[in-house]
């Protein structure tokens, strides 16, 4: 009977399988937009930086985080345990807020490339890039962002099912690239780098050279909040000269964002080798306080020197107006997903205040949610057209907007009682 009365007590608990484990880490380490968005930007010259990092960054980023989990190993946050052990709550907040922002950018260059292979399936070609609008085109990456949230948030195992799926995708298409690669030049075919020497793979170290070493960093590396900023993301990209552009300047985005949260792991490393007495641990990387903090500091000041100058556009000529906007648009973003990190805790006090629980209620929340949907709606549908002055209404539409969410959020209601 007290068995029984345990198991009934018990949550059910639901395991993944090892085989779609596997075909899900595939998809995450080895996907071939990682390799391919380097060479986009570095030609061959990448095969020489990724040797570079791999001795001087990869394998002392691995073994650091080693000894963080094993510091740190009775803890379940991973990173943000890490930062808040050593640094206090703030920030470990911090850190898990800026770990979760910086998934933005990457699901909607994730969901955009579903609308452009949709595109490829339907008309074979890249007829779709030319002839729909960058308005269309954000409205519907949105679309397909918002479809797939529904999915996983409503069907139970859908991320067990997605991920079998594309894990078999993926896989495949890795096999499929490296036999084509071998029929094309068992068919005859020639290599179409020539002349192919050890000059061809040393990279031409420039400005370009370093925005472009965040990419390098990144392949290393709330549903409604989650949408709303997936849309505010895709507004900031509606005015560059076309879908490519888009894409670009999201890719490049990631290569800001991603190696930016990558400094907390440094961080958290540099703060137990400075008191290493205070944090032992079974497994030690470097036995040599000095040495290891010299290499900590190393890979911190790497890393935020790739931040900082990814912050730099790639793709587009230096100087142009297309290069200023995405420099203006790229700050815009940084400040708003790291910013936005400050405005939740005032929510939560809020909801400490509320005797609901609910930091606005349900007529608020229509209110601001029917706001931020409008304002979207109209600035995609601006953006994707000739009107002459959109770039206006635009900025006035979603000063109105944040005006409207403003006010219906403002005022506070079912207040306990001081």
């Amino acid at each position: 009977m007290g068995a029984y009365l345990m198991e009934t007590l018990e949550p059910k608990k639901n395991y993944i399988s090892w085989p779609v484990l596997a075909l899900m880490d595939f998809v995450t380490v080895i996907g071939f937009d990682d390799l391919t968005y380097n060479f986009q930007n570095q030609g061959m010259g990448v095969i020489t930086s990724w040797v570079i990092m791999l001795f001087l960054y990869v394998i002392p980023y691995s073994l650091m985080v080693g000894q963080l989990g094993s510091v740190f190993n009775h803890e379940g946050g991973g990173l943000t345990s890490w930062v808040r052990g050593t640094s206090g709550e703030f920030l470990g907040y911090f850190t898990a807020w800026t770990y979760w922002a910086a998934s933005i950018p990457y699901v909607v260059d994730t969901a955009n490339s579903i609308v452009v292979g949709l595109g490829w399936a339907y008309n074979g070609n890249a007829k779709m890039q030319s002839q729909m609008s960058n308005g269309w085109f954000a409205f519907w990456t949105l679309v397909t962002f918002v479809v797939f949230i529904f999915v996983q948030s409503r069907f139970k195992r859908s991320l067990e099912v997605l991920s079998t799926i594309g894990g078999i995708a993926m896989f495949g298409m890795t096999v499929l690239f490296v036999l084509m690669t071998f029929a094309g030049l068992a068919a005859g075919g020639h290599i179409a780098t020539q002349p192919m020497n050890i000059h061809t793979i040393i990279p031409k170290f420039d400005l370009h050279y370093l925005t472009t070493i965040g990419l390098l960093i990144y392949a290393v590396n709330g549903y409604l909040l989650t949408c709303g900023l997936s849309a505010f993301i895709m507004l900031l990209g509606i005015f560059l000269p076309s879908m490519n552009d888009i894409f670009n300047w999201l890719l490049n985005l990631n290569g800001i964002i991603s190696p930016g949260v990558t400094c907390w792991i440094f961080f958290a490393f540099i703060k137990i080798r400075q008191d290493s007495q205070k944090f032992p641990s079974d497994y030690v990387y470097i036995k040599n306080d000095k040495v290891a903090l010299a290499v900590g500091w190393w890979c911190l000041i790497i890393t935020a020197v790739a931040t900082i100058f990814g912050i730099g556009p790639q793709d587009v000529s230096f100087g142009t107006s297309t290069w200023w906007y995405e420099l203006v648009i790229n700050f815009v973003a940084i400040i708003v997903l790291i910013g936005l990190g400050t405005v939740l805790p005032y929510v939560t006090r809020r909801e400490n205040r509320s005797t609901t629980g609910s930091a606005f209620t349900r007529l608020q929340w229509t209110g601001i949610l029917a706001a931020i949907f409008l304002t979207i709606v109209g600035d995609l549908y601006l953006g994707g057209s000739n009107y002459q002055h959109n770039i206006i209404s635009i900025v006035v539409i979603s000063i109105v907007g944040i005006a409207l969410v403003v006010a219906f959020g403002w005022k506070e209601y079912n207040l306990k009682e001081a």
